[in-house]
């Protein structure tokens, strides 16, 4: 279908410079690449004995609301209300914004990150913008990526196959149980 895309396009390209009357009809094939995967929570817990801060805070708000992992990586501090107990997203890849609301357990993550965006720097003490931080910058998406995968594999084959976008389809069913 990606090239079926890219015929289609030139097609309306040659359209457009006026080289073609008309376009032919290009169908398109029949996709079946839903993901499917979802964590049980045992499966979840396996994988977070095995990995560091921040990652570990990362996955545990990943599982409880479904956001994406560059929006949870890149999470500022400014998108987090501490008054209401809400953290915002203004934008997203869809191009709308959301909200979760946290309590107790989710909630406590970002009490203890808000005690912890503090950050030595050669020049002193600085705060950190970002939620989730390594001395004040979010997490290199090559690094999340390799920790991710050793953390699956230490946790064995209760796992295998499990990526971190399955917390997208298991945050829903979390809300359903509670």
């Amino acid at each position: 279908n990606r090239e079926l895309e890219v015929l289609s396009a030139a097609f309306n390209l040659a359209m457009k410079e006026e080289r073609l009357a008309r376009k032919p009809r290009i169908p398109h094939l029949t996709e079946n690449n839903a993901r499917k995967g979802f964590f049980e929570p045992n499966e979840h817990a396996a994988i977070l004995a095995h990995l560091p801060a921040p990652m570990d805070d990362i996955a545990r708000f990943a599982y409880i609301c479904g956001w994406r992992k560059d929006e949870i990586r890149t999470l500022r501090w400014e998108n987090v209300d501490r008054e209401a107990k809400e953290v915002r997203l203004f934008d997203s890849k869809n191009g709308e914004g959301r909200a979760v609301a946290l309590h107790d357990e989710g909630w406590a993550i970002f009490e203890r990150l808000w005690v912890g965006r503090q950050f030595e720097t050669k020049h002193g003490t600085a705060l950190s913008e970002y939620v989730f931080h390594v001395k004040g910058r979010p997490l290199n998406e090559s690094v999340f990526t390799r920790t991710w995968a050793r953390a699956r594999a230490k946790a064995g084959d209760a796992v295998k196959g499990r990526i971190f976008q399955d917390n997208r389809r298991t945050a829903p069913r979390n809300t359903l149980r509670a």
